[in-house]
C-alpha cells in the first residue's frame, strides 16, 4: 500500500528529545510494513512543548484525500477521559456532588446500595465487566438494557473493585444534564471543547459527518478477498455518548494533552487534581498487560482516566477502539510529557507504538514490543 505523508513536526531543541529520531524510525517502520495502515496521526510533547507532530496516509483508502493535523476521527474509550474531566470539572464549580449516589431511575443496583457518582466515573459498581454490551452492539432497546441492571448479580460489593463499563459510565451524561439542564454535547462544547479551543472536536456521528475532514472507519471485507474498505462510522455505541462518541482531530487531542498537562489554565489545577487521582486498583488491567509485566508495576483507575506505573513513571492514560477506529492518550505530567495518536482502521500495529515510544526514552533503544507483538522485522 502506498501512503501519502504530511508532516508539521516542529524543531524544537530540548535536552531530552534524542530519542525522537530513533521513534520516529519505529513510526516509519510501520507505516511502510502495515498493510492494514490507512491512516495514522500522532503527536509527542515534552517538557511542555509539542516535539513531534505527523500525518500519514488518507482518510479513505485510495480516495488521495490525505489525513492532515485537522482530520477528525472517533475516539472511542478515550471519550470517558473527557466526560471523567467534565464531571470533575461541574464538581469544581459546585454544580454537582461526587459524593451523590446514582439516582435508580438511571439505573439501580442490586448491592443493596446506589454507588456514587465518583464510583460509576472509577468503574467501580460491582458489575460483572462490560455488562450488557453485547445486547447495546446488538441494538436492543437502551432503557430496557439499563433496567435489565438491576436484576444482575454483582461481582463485589459497591465500591471495593474495579470492572470497567460503559453503560453505567454513559449515565453519567444524564446526571450532568440534570444539574445543569443543557443537553451533553452542549456542556461539553461549553467547559471543554471551547475553553481548550479544540476546534473541531464534537460529539457524535452525525456531528463527525459534518466536519470539514474527517477519516472514515476501514475493516477487513471478508467476502473482497480480505480486503480493507471504508465502513460507516456509525456504531450501537453511539447510543452511550458519554462513553464513546467524543470526535477530535490530532490537534485536538494536543490541545486536550496540554490542558491535562496542567499548561492550559483554561482547565484549572483541582479539576485535574480530582479527574485524575487514583481511586481503585485495575487487576484486571494488570492482567490484560501481563507482557508488559517487566515495566509495569501497578495499574488503577480515576475519572475516566487509567494509571499506569511503568517503573519509575506515573502515567495517567486511556485508550479507545470502536468499528475501525483506533485511539490513545499517554501523559506523564512530571515530565510535561505526553503522547497522543489516532488512526482509521483495524490495524495492530499503532497499539504498540507507546511502549517503543517510553523504551526509547528510558533505554536508548526501541525493544522488541513490535516483534513481541506479532509485528515482527
Amino acid at each position: 500500500m502506498t501512503l501519502c505523508l504530511r508532516v508539521t513536526a516542529q524543531d524544537v531543541a530540548h535536552p531530552d528529545t534524542s530519542y525522537l529520531p530513533l521513534f520516529d524510525e519505529q513510526v516509519h517502520r510501520v507505516v511502510a510494513d502495515d498493510e492494514e495502515i490507512v491512516g495514522l496521526a500522532l503527536a509527542v510533547i515534552d517538557g511542555g512543548q509539542l516535539v513531534y507532530q505527523k500525518t500519514f496516509g488518507e482518510t479513505a483508502i485510495r480516495s488521495g484525500d490525505m489525513i492532515t493535523e485537522n482530520t477528525v476521527f472517533r475516539v472511542a474509550s478515550v471519550s470517558k477521559t473527557f466526560t471523567g474531566t467534565l464531571l470533575a470539572d461541574l464538581a469544581q464549580a459546585g454544580a454537582l456532588d461526587l459524593n451523590t449516589p446514582i439516582s435508580e431511575d438511571l439505573f439501580a443496583s442490586s448491592g443493596g446500595r446506589q454507588p456514587s457518582l465518583l464510583e460509576v466515573a472509577s468503574h467501580q459498581t460491582g458489575l460483572p465487566p462490560n455488562a450488557y454490551d453485547n445486547d447495546l452492539e446488538a441494538r436492543v432497546d437502551l432503557n430496557r438494557i439499563m433496567r435489565r441492571l438491576a436484576s444482575v448479580d454483582l461481582i463485589c460489593p459497591v465500591g471495593e473493585c474495579h470492572t470497567y463499563q460503559n453503560l453505567t459510565f454513559a449515565a453519567l451524561g444524564q446526571v450532568m444534564e440534570e444539574a445543569t439542564e443543557q443537553p451533553f454535547a452542549e456542556i461539553m462544547q461549553q467547559h471543554l471543547f471551547d475553553p481548550l479551543e479544540m476546534r473541531t472536536a464534537s460529539i457524535g456521528v452525525e456531528a463527525l459527518k459534518q466536519s470539514e475532514s474527517w477519516a472514515l472507519p476501514h475493516r477487513l471485507d471478508e467476502i473482497r478477498n480480505r480486503r480493507y474498505v471504508a465502513g460507516d462510522p456509525e456504531s450501537p455505541y453511539d447510543r452511550v455518548a458519554p462513553a464513546a462518541a467524543v470526535n477530535a482531530s490530532l490537534q485536538d487531542m494536543v490541545a486536550w494533552a496540554f490542558a491535562n498537562l496542567g499548561l492550559n489554565p483554561a482547565l484549572s489545577t483541582q479539576t485535574l487534581i480530582t479527574a485524575h487521582a487514583w481511586l481503585t486498583d485495575t487487576p484486571t488491567q494488570d492482567r490484560a498487560l501481563w507482557r508488559m509485566r517487566n515495566r509495569l508495576e501497578d495499574t488503577g483507575y480515576g475519572l475516566g482516566w487509567r494509571h499506569y506505573v511503568w517503573e519509575d513513571r506515573s502515567l495517567v492514560t486511556h485508550s479507545g477502539y470502536v468499528a475501525g477506529y483506533g485511539a490513545q492518550i499517554l501523559l506523564d505530567p512530571e515530565r510535561d510529557f505526553a503522547y497522543v495518536a489516532l488512526w482509521n482502521s483495524d490495524a495492530s500495529s499503532p497499539w504498540y507504538l507507546w511502549p517503543t515510544l517510553l523504551e526509547l526514552q528510558g533505554r536508548g533503544e526501541p525493544g522488541n514490543w513490535m516483534d513481541d507483538y506479532g509485528f515482527p522485522e
